[in-house]
This record gives structure tokens, C-alpha cells and sequence, in this order.
């Protein structure tokens, strides 16, 4: 008797499936579900990620205390010679003179007062030094006065002061968290909340940066940068009792906790609500 056999394309095509099933209990096989699966997860949660997360990113950018003053230049009324000098680094009451000058023709010596209470931030002249009427011979800084008195149309104290270029002054503007760090006199760091109040209305020169800060290398390292044209950036308190405190503690004869024009820190934080299109660099 004999027995009839499947046809061999039968035969051939249960080999195949047996070929196409997968088997599951193989290690390796096991792990590559398992790989599968978790691409999958970090594909999803990358897109719900996408869609309703946020991300903060911190930047930070150097910056120039303001101590709630600015400095402004104080210069000579009358030709003549450096005959005294008041104390770098301490408040000097308002009507208080801050220099003396003793005219050419030998007259009494004629005082250089202030209208304010100010901080001579360094003298641009030495004893003895021969000055012309319009002369400056000084940087200083008005204290708890609004910074109007040093020119700027600003009705609001300043904290500090960052030399940035057009798109970073958009950022600090956007920004929702804007912190100020900078070291005190008394070797504290002391950190503020602070606020865009405005920019200058048109690039500053080498020349401005390097009166407030007193810093001609910073000043050329600026504007050498390669960042195009660069604005004086105002930040102020964002509470008023930070500003209120360091008034307090700047009284006459006394160095102030911050001072004018040294080198300070601002840390600007910015929130994206889609992290994927702020990390490719197209925005938030």
C-alpha cells in the first residue's frame, strides 16, 4: 500500500512559516522586544514632551553693578590746580565738596560740590594736576536718587547694567526671571530679583562703557566681540525693599555694600513651552 505524500510547495511552505515565527524564548530575541518597546515609549513621550512641556534655561551674563546709583563725571568749574581730594570709596553728603581747586591767579581755592549724596568712584587727577574749566576729573555715583540726575530717562533705581547686543536685549526683555549677583565690599554676594526697565536708544561707544565701569580693557573686550552693535541694557529692583536696604546702608563716610560700576552677574532665565523647538533653536 502505498502512502500518499503533501505536495512539495505544502511542504515547502510549512518550512517557511516555521522560518517566520519569531521565537520568543530566545534571549535575543527577547531583548530586541524589549529595545522595540522602549523606542516606542521615548518616541511618545518625546511628542507629549513636545506638545504640553516646558523647559527653563539659565544664561548667564556679565553684567556691571549699579548699586542704585549710575556713575556720571563730575568735572573742575574753574582753571586752576588740584589743591584736595576726598576719600575713593565713600558716601560725601551732598553740599559736601568733593575736591578743591586753587585758581591760577593765586585766589582762594574754589570747592567742586555736588547736589547729591555721591561716591567718588575713582579720580581721574592727582594733587597738584594742572585742570581746565570742563575738565573731568572724576567718576562718581548719585546715591538714592532717581537716575534722571545722571541723564538717563529712568524713573526707577538701577541694579545693574549689561552691555548686549540687539537679540540679547530681546531675551532680558522677554525673559519672566532676571536675578543680579554681585560681590559687596564686605566680601558678601549679594543677589537681588531685578527687572528690564529699558536699553539705550542707540549703541553706546567704548568711551561710555569704559566711564562706568573704569575699565578700558572691558570696555575694548566688548566692543571687539564681534556681536555688532552693542546697548547699554538698564535692570532695576524688582522689589523695592532691595534697593530700599542698600540706601540704608550707604550713608556719608561710610563705603558703601555695593558699589558702581564693578563687575556683576545676571542670570536670565528663559521658559520655553515647546522644549524640542527651543533645543533645535527655532524658538519657544
Amino acid at each position: 500500500m502505498s502512502h500518499a505524500s503533501a505536495p512539495p510547495s505544502a511542504q515547502a511552505g510549512v518550512k517557511d512559516s516555521q522560518v517566520a515565527l519569531p521565537d520568543l524564548g530566545n534571549p535575543t530575541s527577547t531583548r530586541s522586544w524589549v529595545a522595540l518597546t522602549a523606542v516606542l515609549l521615548l518616541i511618545a513621550a518625546t511628542g507629549a514632551w513636545s506638545l504640553l512641556g516646558q523647559i527653563s534655561v539659565q544664561t548667564r551674563v556679565d553684567a556691571v553693578a549699579a548699586g542704585g546709583g549710575l556713575v556720571f563725571q563730575v568735572t573742575a568749574p574753574i582753571d586752576g590746580t588740584i589743591g584736595q581730594l576726598s576719600p575713593v570709596g565713600t558716601v560725601i553728603g551732598k553740599g559736601t565738596g568733593v575736591a578743591r581747586i586753587v585758581p591760577l591767579d593765586g585766589g582762594d581755592s574754589v570747592g567742586v560740590e555736588t547736589q547729591d549724596d555721591v561716591l567718588i568712584a575713582a579720580w581721574e587727577v592727582t594733587l597738584g594736576s594742572p585742570v581746565t574749566a570742563g575738565d573731568q576729573i572724576a567718576r562718581a555715583v548719585i546715591f538714592g536718587k532717581e537716575p534722571s540726575k545722571a541723564g538717563l530717562d529712568i524713573d526707577e533705581p538701577i541694579a545693574a547694567l549689561v552691555y548686549a547686543s540687539a537679540e540679547l536685549v530681546t531675551s532680558i526683555e522677554k525673559a519672566p526671571n532676571l536675578e543680579v549677583s554681585v560681590e559687596g565690599t564686605d566680601g558678601k554676594t549679594y543677589t537681588s530679583q531685578g527687572k528690564y526697565l529699558s536699553r539705550s536708544p542707540f549703541p553706546v561707544t567704548e568711551a561710555r562703557i569704559e566711564l562706568i565701569t573704569g575699565n578700558p580693557f572691558y570696555a575694548a573686550s566688548v566692543m571687539e566681540s564681534g556681536q555688532g552693535d552693542v546697548f547699554e541694557v538698564y535692570i532695576g529692583y524688582q522689589d523695592e525693599s532691595d534697593f530700599q536696604a542698600l540706601v540704608s546702608n550707604s550713608s556719608p563716610g561710610q563705603e558703601p555694600a555695593i558699589l558702581s560700576g564693578e563687575s556683576a552677574s545676571l542670570i536670565v532665565t528663559e521658559v520655553a513651552t515647546n522644549p524640542l523647538a527651543f533645543l533645535f533653536g527655532s524658538g519657544g
